[in-house]
């Protein structure tokens, strides 16, 4: 699922959830984020890992590329 910042920190808030917002920039829709429900650990520790190596590989940004007209990727800093 998709959300705006503000709903998504108001849910990381009144959930208590230890997760950081990362920020997605690009020129149509700014606010951006994904979601997991508190019953999906295992399947966000598999998606962290598989977007860690599509950004690690260059797959993100060649899609980016092709897809959006430009590379819109955020600093990997913060990824997992």
């Amino acid at each position: 699922m998709i959300f705006d910042k503000i709903s998504v920190e108001k849910i990381i808030k009144d959930r208590g959830l230890d997760l950081a917002v990362v920020e997605l920039e690009s020129s149509n829709n700014p606010n951006n984020y994904i979601v997991f429900g508190s019953d999906q650990e295992d399947f966000k520790k598999e998606f962290d890992t598989a977007l860690k190596g599509l950004y690690q590989d260059g797959t993100l940004e060649k899609l980016s590329n092709i897809y959006l007209g430009g590379s819109y990727l955020p600093d990997q800093s913060p990824l997992p």
